[in-house]
């Protein structure tokens, strides 16, 4: 009878230890979580929304555009959209986007937002940037209410090492319950 009881509680305690390592593994190298903060990126995502973001994979796959992404910026962590990848010439001529000369649409913003892309004197409404090999153009949805790449003038953009995670699936609270998944 004490071998028996020896040996559930050797499997129970061995249960535990893989379940807690496969969580740790994968909470740390696999998957994250995240937090909207702010409105910078509505309608897509609004505040106190909550996500899961990869962590790996899209380090092997790489950043296409219009990813949602999650960056370490300034020691803040930032949810923008990728808009210009390395290499690249960006340029916003009348709020429409251009890469390397040829017209972008960004069919996920509202026309409002797209309105107001160049509400400032941004040097990339004015006379566009090329990125360096590393460095990524990443702009919030809400255009009027982002601090994005459009506002950092001579200075690197965000580097491929500043890029955390890339958003994968968002849930919005409603009436205080978990109501809506937004695939991103």
């Amino acid at each position: 009878m004490q071998n028996k009881i020896f040996k559930i509680l050797t499997i129970l305690i061995f249960v535990v230890l893989i379940s807690f390592l496969s969580s740790y593994l994968i909470s740390d190298f696999l998957l994250g979580s995240f937090s909207v903060i702010g409105s910078s990126m509505e309608p897509t995502l609004y505040q106190e929304d909550q996500g899961i973001k990869d962590i790996f994979i899209y380090k092997k796959v790489g950043v296409k555009r219009f990813d949602i992404v999650i960056a370490d910026l300034y020691d803040e962590h930032i949810i923008k959209r990728v808009i210009g990848l390395p290499g690249e010439e960006i340029r916003y001529i009348g709020n429409d986007l251009y890469v390397n000369g040829q017209k972008v649409e960004e069919s996920f913003i509202t026309s409002d937002n797209k309105n107001n892309t160049c509400y400032s004197n941004f040097k990339v409404c004015s006379e566009g940037i090329t990125l360096l090999d590393d460095e990524y153009f990443l702009v919030g949805d809400n255009r009027l209410e982002s601090f994005d790449s459009r506002m950092f003038i001579e200075q690197v953009h965000v580097r491929k090492e500043d890029i955390i995670g890339k958003a994968i699936v968002a849930f919005r609270k409603q009436d205080s319950i978990w109501k809506r998944v937004i695939w991103l």
